[in-house]
């Protein structure tokens, strides 16, 4: 049963192979044939298996059938069943490329995978930005789309993310646009990041003259899209002022809400053989995000605790720890005890152990023992010393041997909150994390 076709001009360098898989030429010989090109797309109309086809025309000889009989690929919107497609060196202006994009404008709904590679706009990007972001804004099923080798330039970034945003696309998860001329363009893909209705997981965007400009710009997206989990970056012009970027949106030291508050969701910036380009505090955080012991996705939600958790010990409960916060009128009372609570809950977390230390040390009064609500006194010494009752003796200091430390005091007047602790100032926002 045929599922994969593809449709080329010999020699093609496709490879694909598999029992369901074919290649048919749309030429004979090296000559233009208009009556094979009808019979192909005839029975691509009918054929009700076939999900994937791909169409390769580098020398442009069937573009020249086509341009005789414009209507050719009008089979192509009548087929249910293709989902993929697939177009390669093809001219995106004129030609088979150019109806075939227009086929897939009317039938826009079946498509829910669409790769164009090397097919490089001629003399005027105008035509072939039209033609490429018009089909794009009516195929709102798309869940990947790739682009790639196209030499795409800022002008065609742009058409392509107004094509993309605005909620109709909001199965797209994954964007593929390595290997052009983007550079400073890239810019623009930041707003379509910051789009609340964007699910892109995977943006790829290696080789493609990016600078920091465009780092700073993805990176301050992060701030707002919770959903991207991987931007390759590798292969462009990035310095450490870029990665730093990066850094900071993932875990923002500047207060405990803006850590609570940075990204906990990206997990890649580069493929794994480029990340020695990553500086390794970039690196540790993306690890800490992935989780590698998180792999069950019902456990998504206490991974994120757990993640958050780790970063506000590791970054703000160290031992230059600030307990300003913590020292006003009545916070003290209030809120140490559940902070203390919160730090100390993994008793097999070294990092908290560290974290208790460093609060403990900044606040050593925590420890220290109250003083008796009454004197104690002690019998005077006598003679008959010997004589003392001992019932009277453990009466007399029963005050001192119940005195209790602060930290005791605080640690049991804790309650235990099922959903966290509770904000009890909004400018702690320490609680939050629990």
């Amino acid at each position: 049963m045929l599922t994969h076709l593809l449709c080329c001009e010999p020699p093609t360098t496709i490879q694909r192979e598999g029992k369901h898989f074919e290649t048919t030429y749309m030429t004979n010989d090296g000559s233009i044939s208009i009556n094979k090109l009808q019979r192909i797309c005839n029975a691509i109309a009918t054929n009700t298996h076939i999900v994937d086809v791909c169409f390769d025309s580098p020398f442009g000889l069937s573009d020249v059938a086509v341009h005789r009989q414009p209507r050719l690929f009008e089979g192509l919107t009548i087929n249910t069943s293709i989902n993929s497609l697939g177009i390669s060196r093809c001219n995106l202006s004129v030609g088979v490329g150019y109806q075939v994009l227009n086929a897939y404008k009317k039938n826009s709904q079946q498509l829910t995978k669409l790769a164009v590679w090397r097919c490089l706009p001629l003399h005027s990007d105008s035509i072939y930005t039209l033609n490429l972001c018009s089909t794009l804004s009516a195929c709102t099923n798309l869940q990947e789309l790739s682009i790639t080798s196209c030499g795409i330039n800022c002008l065609i970034v742009s058409g392509i993310v107004d094509a993309l945003r605005g909620g109709t696309h909001t199965q797209l998860e994954k964007l593929d646009l390595q290997k052009n001329c983007i550079a400073d363009g890239a810019v623009k893909l930041a707003s379509l990041l910051k789009d609340t209705n964007c699910n892109i997981k995977v943006l790829a965007l290696q080789d493609n003259i990016i600078g920091n400009l465009v780092a700073r710009s993805i990176a301050k997206a992060l701030s707002i899209n919770h959903t991207l989990e991987a931007v390759y970056l590798d292969g462009n012009r990035i310095s450490e002022e870029g990665w730093d970027a990066f850094t900071s949106a993932l875990c923002n030291p500047s207060s405990l809400d803006a850590t609570y508050s940075s990204n906990h969701t990206l997990i890649s910036l580069a493929g794994n053989e480029n990340e020695q380009q990553i500086p390794n505090k970039l690196l540790s955080l993306l690890q800490l995000n992935k989780g590698d012991s998180w792999v069950d996705q019902s456990h998504i939600k206490k991974k994120k605790s757990y993640v958050i958790r780790q970063k506000i010990l590791q970054t703000h409960l160290t031992s230059d720890f600030d307990m300003e916060p913590f020292t006003e009128e009545d916070m003290i009372f209030y809120m140490i005890p559940h902070v203390l609570a919160w730090v100390g809950r993994d008793e097999e977390d070294v990092q908290s152990h560290s974290a208790m230390f460093s609060l403990l040390k900044e606040m050593p009064t925590l420890c220290a023992p109250t003083r008796p609500s009454h004197p104690v006194t002690m019998p005077e010494k006598t003679e008959h010393a010997c004589c003392i009752d001992n019932e009277d003796v453990a009466k007399q200091q029963q005050p001192l041997r119940k005195g209790k430390s602060k930290l005791g005091s605080f640690l049991g007047s804790v309650r235990r909150f099922k959903g966290g602790m509770k904000d009890y100032k909004q400018k702690v926002v320490y609680s939050r994390a629990a």
